[in-house]
């Protein structure tokens, strides 16, 4: 099964097919944590939360769908061996996405500006900081429930080690 996936992953990355890539993310991602639960004891790696942000995920997919008679999904979601999401875009679908996980998930009172973390200033929420000058981040000042925080990147070169 692995080696298989792996072809069709590569394939799909090689030929920048999303809907193909999105499809075996979240695939992959279903199974690794069905494993986890399936084990003795039961590894729960999940939390409601977790749960909500791939219903909003499928919600915004089929939503996508219908609006556009396409069929092809707009996002992906993994996680890690953690409750902690990790959701692939189009950058085409990046801020109407944002928008409705700030809305969905930004807790009651919270500043939407505050929760969206985009040092890059890839997405709107950056950008008006960029022009604000305030990028600063502050762990401290975190929400205590749900989630805590989105962040915005963008797939690059990697990890930098950086010398003091």
């Amino acid at each position: 099964v692995v080696p298989k996936r792996m072809e069709a992953m590569k394939a799909a990355i090689r030929t920048k097919d999303f809907d193909a890539f999105a499809k075996l993310t979240m695939a992959d991602s279903n199974q690794f944590h069905a494993i986890c639960l399936d084990t003795e004891p039961p590894l729960f790696y999940m939390n409601d939360t977790s749960r909500d942000i791939i219903d909003y995920i499928n919600a915004f997919n089929a939503t996508k769908k219908e609006e556009e008679k396409e069929g092809r999904l707009r996002a992906a979601y993994t996680y890690d061996a953690g409750p902690n999401a990790c959701i692939y875009l189009l950058k085409d679908e990046m801020e109407e996405c944002l928008a409705g996980m700030v809305k969905e998930f930004c807790p009651k009172g919270w500043d939407p500006e505050n929760f969206v973390y985009d040092p890059m200033g890839i997405s709107s929420y950056g950008q008006r900081k960029k022009q604000q000058k305030t990028q600063g981040f502050s762990y401290d000042t975190l929400p205590d429930s749900g989630v805590k925080m989105i962040i915005v990147t963008k797939i690059g070169a990697g990890a930098t080690i950086l010398k003091d």
